[in-house]
């Protein structure tokens, strides 16, 4: 039988409750959170569809709702959330929590956040905690922006090679969001600029005034840039300004250094941008590396460089466009668990944010698909990347200098 429980909303913060029971099953077990997120509507009974999720919102939008679904909840078991605001304060929230469950079985819980016409629901990133019977179930978080201005999704700061939170200055990142530019535009030339079709993304350390960070592409939902180098904090907010307005601020962790393999499938998994050094040619299936090659593996990550250089600007090549770029902290590559001698790590000549590491493949690597991992300052790079090697066949007696180039055969 469906029940249904409704708490009147707090009038302060506008929030609501409701419960819909769903067919009660036997509670063999602790409870168990099947779905939980934020949505812009739910569903007025249990039979409907689920709903839509989101994690941002805007100033126009009637309301923000949290919804979740147990199993195996028993008699007497009790639900309540904390909601916080951009500045952590705690709303408060008389009422107490939803009714105690009457029955064992599944439910579906939401919890509506008013946001239209509601002086309560500031521009920021909020963060929703729910705790059943007083132990932490789960912690969500989302944003609401200025209506019509760019919005940064809830978490949609990555490292644009491993897709993972993990960010460190110089690297390469991912920003995900919603009217984030007009249109689709990329960077031209090198040194990036730090504008595009009037788009800029602006990095500020606590107590310190923001820096524009250099762009590599900006569209509607995606823009991709490179962390300026320096940054010393230990996290930074972010934030995107565009003709319509700006987006609130964001916090994102800084780690020293974040190692982080491009791949092919451009998804962070799978064979890694890895050449062979003497025809810079793909690693991959269907022309696999052997023991004992000379190889070059593209990364983004790998922290502060000497000589120091802007970010924006290419990798110098011991010429034209200034001496090579190496990286301060030692960098470490394994494949299939066996050290691969690295030649050179630094950025990689003409290119900003992407670093270059050649290294020759352990020698007595069996035939197969083997993991490829890098590491430097105490960090590793992404599992799932795999590159394929055949069996060791003729000498490979090419080595590469530092740039890459091939200088000895």
């Amino acid at each position: 039988m469906l029940r249904i429980r409704r708490r009147l909303p707090v009038k302060l913060y506008r929030l609501s409750v409701m419960a819909l029971g769903l067919a009660a099953v036997p509670a063999d077990g602790a409870v168990q959170l099947l779905r939980s997120f934020m949505t812009k509507a739910v569903p007025t009974d249990a039979c409907s569809p689920t709903p839509t999720p989101t994690t941002s919102f805007s100033t126009n939008d009637a309301a923000a709702w949290l919804w979740f679904e147990i199993s195996q909840g028993a008699t007497g078991d009790v639900a309540r959330s904390e909601w916080f605001d951009p500045n952590g304060r705690l709303l408060s929230r008389p009422g107490g929590p939803w009714e105690a469950l009457e029955s064992p079985g599944a439910y579906r819980f939401s919890e509506k956040l008013t946001v239209s016409g509601n002086p309560a629901a500031i521009q920021g990133t909020w963060t929703v905690k729910v705790f059943w019977n007083n132990a932490s179930l789960f912690t969500l978080t989302f944003t609401i922006s200025a209506a019509g201005g760019p919005a940064i999704a809830s978490g949609g700061i990555v490292n644009a090679a491993s897709y993972s939170p993990a960010i460190s200055a110089g690297a390469m990142v991912a920003l995900y969001g919603q009217r984030l530019a007009a249109r689709t535009v990329a960077a031209s030339a090198v040194p990036l600029p730090e504008e595009l079709e009037g788009v800029r993304v602006e990095i500020r350390e606590a107590g310190k005034n923001p820096v524009r960070a250099p762009l590599y592409f900006v569209s509607a939902g995606q823009i991709n840039f490179q962390m300026p180098f320096g940054l010393t904090a230990s996290s930074v907010e972010v934030r995107v300004v565009n003709p319509a307005g700006e987006s609130p601020w964001q916090s994102v962790a800084l780690q020293a250094t974040s190692p982080a393999l491009f791949t092919l499938t451009m998804d962070g998994k799978g064979t890694p941008t890895m050449v062979h050094a003497t025809d810079w040619r793909w690693v991959e299936p269907s022309y696999p590396a052997r023991p004992g090659e000379y190889l070059l593996l593209m990364v983004t990550g790998l922290g502060p460089v000497r000589p120091a250089i802007a970010a924006g600007r290419p990798g110098g090549d011991n010429g034209a466009n200034g001496p090579l770029n190496y990286c301060t902290n030692e960098v470490t590559v394994t494949i299939g668990g066996k050290n691969a001698p690295v030649l050179f790590a630094g950025l990689m000549p003409g290119f900003p944010g992407i670093y270059q590491i050649n290294v020759q493949a352990p020698p007595d690597l069996p035939a197969g698909t083997h993991s490829v991992v890098v590491r430097s300052a105490n960090r590793a790079s992404q599992d799932g990347v795999t590159a394929a090697f055949a069996a060791r066949g003729l000498e490979v007696t090419a080595a590469v200098g530092p740039a890459g180039g091939v200088v000895a055969t």
